[in-house]
């Protein structure tokens, strides 16, 4: 697992992409859990009511844990890396070199530490943010739903074995 998601060797395949994914949310949910517990963030108490056709139907109040700002940024960066690794490893397995996951990175992070400066609601922000948002959709439908390059190619042989003789 630490190869998977630690080193730059290689392609992997959509299997091995989705089981390094899943790896990385649990780590995240794991890392906020323990950052919330930490008092590394702050509970938001919301109430209301559900109306239908005027008919008030249910009354309900939940409350909301919210990492703190800082925290949520280092814990985004933490878990950028291995999610930037897999994703120029399965971008290799399709005979491209990754840099646009590289670049779609700085980008996410650009716009969470323009957001951590104050400048949120700025139009900048919403504009990075829109762009961020178009390209997530490509590289997810690239990285997670797309076969990659039958047999070998400039980044390693095909994971799934393809062209082995």
């Amino acid at each position: 697992m630490i190869k998977l998601l630690f080193s730059l060797d290689g392609r992997i395949n959509r299997q091995r992409f989705w089981l390094g994914v899943l790896l990385v949310v649990v780590l995240n949910v794991v890392l906020s859990a323990l950052l919330l517990q930490l008092g590394f963030g702050n509970s938001q108490t919301q109430s209301g009511t559900v109306a239908i056709d005027g008919q008030i139907q249910q009354q309900f109040m939940r409350t909301v844990f919210v990492l703190a700002p800082l925290p949520s940024l280092l814990l985004s960066l933490v878990s950028a890396v291995p999610m930037t690794i897999l994703s120029i490893k399965r971008r290799r397995d399709r005979n491209v070199s990754g840099i646009d996951v590289i670049i779609f990175t700085a980008l996410a992070m650009l716009t969470q530490v323009l957001a951590l400066a104050g400048l949120g609601g700025s139009m900048v922000v919403g504009v990075l943010g829109t762009i961020q948002g178009i390209w997530s959709l490509v590289l997810l439908v690239q990285l997670g739903f797309l076969s990659g390059t039958r047999g070998a190619n400039r980044y390693g042989p095909d994971p799934l074995g393809y062209g082995d003789a």
